[in-house]
C-alpha cells in the first residue's frame, strides 16, 4: 500500500479499537478484564480492572473425558477455544470462571457453551482456554465454532464442514483438511496453514490479515474490508478462473503489481477475491 493509504489505515485501526476497548470495557461489567488484541503480529494489551465479589470464582484447570463425538457445537461469549489431538475424547479448561461450562452430549454431538458470567478473564490477564481433544486419526463431521471475545486454534484435526464465527480474537488453522470451511471474522488475523479445501473455503473479516496457504479446490471466496490478503494455492494458473478487485490497494499476482481489477476464466476452480482497503497478493506454487 502507498503511503497516504498506510496512514488512513493507522488512523481509522487505532480509533476503531479505541472505541472497541471501551465497549468491551462496558460489556465486562463485574469482572477483572485483561485483552490482548493482535494486529499484524503487533500485541495490543490494555488491563482494566473492576471489584469482583463472587465467591464462587474458581480458577485453575478442569479436565474430564466425554462420551465420543464426530460433531463439534462451541459457543462462548469470552474465552478461547482449542480443537487438537489428544490420547481420547476430552474436554479441559483453564482459567478463572464462575459457574463453569455447560458441556453435554447430545448423540455424536459435544456442546459447549459458556456466557459472560461464567467464563471469565483469569487474574493473569490471560483469557481462559478451553481445550477439546480426540484421538489421533479420528475425523470430525462438522464443527461449528463461536466466540465472541477470544481466540480459535484448529490443530491437524480434519473435518468434513468446519464454521468458524469469531467476533474479537484470531484464528490459526494449521494442516487442517475440510471439505467445506466458512470462517468469519469481526477484528482479528486468520492463518491458515498447510490447509485444503476440496469443495469450498468462504472467508469474510472486518478488520485483520488473512494468510491462507495449501490446496484450495472447488469456490474460494474471500471479502476483506481492512488488511491484507495472501493466499498461496498448490496447482498452476491454468487451474484456477478467477475475478479479483482491490479497492485502495495492490494486486500482486506471483509477486508482480497487476491492475486493481483481474479476470480469468477456463479454470476448473474458482477464486472470487474483494478487499476494501488492503493488498492481496495470490501465488500459485505449479
Amino acid at each position: 500500500m502507498n503511503l497516504p493509504s498506510k496512514v488512513c489505515l493507522g488512523a481509522g485501526v487505532f480509533l476503531v479499537l479505541s472505541g472497541g476497548l471501551l465497549a468491551l470495557t462496558g460489556f465486562a461489567l463485574g469482572a477483572r478484564t485483561s485483552l490482548d488484541l493482535h494486529w499484524d503480529n503487533q500485541g495490543i494489551e490494555t488491563d482494566v480492572s473492576y471489584s469482583y465479589s463472587d465467591s464462587t470464582m474458581e480458577s485453575g484447570i478442569w479436565e474430564n473425558s466425554v462420551d465420543p463425538f464426530s460433531r463439534l457445537d462451541v459457543d462462548l461469549s469470552l474465552g478461547s477455544v482449542r480443537i487438537v489431538y489428544g490420547e481420547d475424547y476430552r474436554v479441559s479448561c483453564e482459567g478463572a470462571w464462575t459457574a463453569g461450562l455447560d458441556c453435554e452430549s447430545d448423540g455424536d454431538t459435544l456442546r459447549l457453551t459458556g456466557s459472560v458470567s461464567e467464563m471469565e478473564l483469569v487474574s493473569s490477564g490471560e483469557q481462559a482456554v478451553v481445550t477439546i481433544s480426540l484421538p489421533e486419526g479420528e475425523r470430525l463431521e462438522r464443527a461449528d465454532l463461536h466466540t465472541d471475545m477470544g481466540q480459535v486454534e484448529v490443530d491437524e484435526v480434519p473435518v468434513d464442514r468446519l464454521t468458524v464465527d469469531s467476533g474479537m480474537g484470531d484464528v490459526t488453522l494449521s494442516a487442517v483438511a475440510a471439505e467445506e470451511m466458512d470462517l468469519t471474522l469481526g477484528m482479528g488475523a486468520l492463518t491458515a496453514k498447510e490447509c485444503s479445501t476440496q469443495r469450498s473455503l468462504q472467508v469474510s473479516n472486518s478488520m485483520g490479515n488473512v494468510t491462507l496457504d495449501g490446496a484450495f479446490l472447488g469456490q474460494t471466496e474471500c471479502e476483506l474490508s481492512m488488511g491484507d490478503l495472501s493466499l498461496t494455492t498448490l496447482g498452476s494458473r491454468e487451474e484456477y478462473e478467477w475475478e479479483i478487485d482491490v479497492s485502495m490497494g495492490e494486486f500482486r499476482l506471483d509477486g508482480e503489481v497487476q491492475p486493481g481489477h483481474s479476470e480469468r476464466s477456463g479454470g476448473a476452480n474458482q477464486l472470487e477475491l474483494t478487499n476494501s482497503m488492503g493488498d492481496i497478493e495470490v501465488f500459485f506454487q505449479s
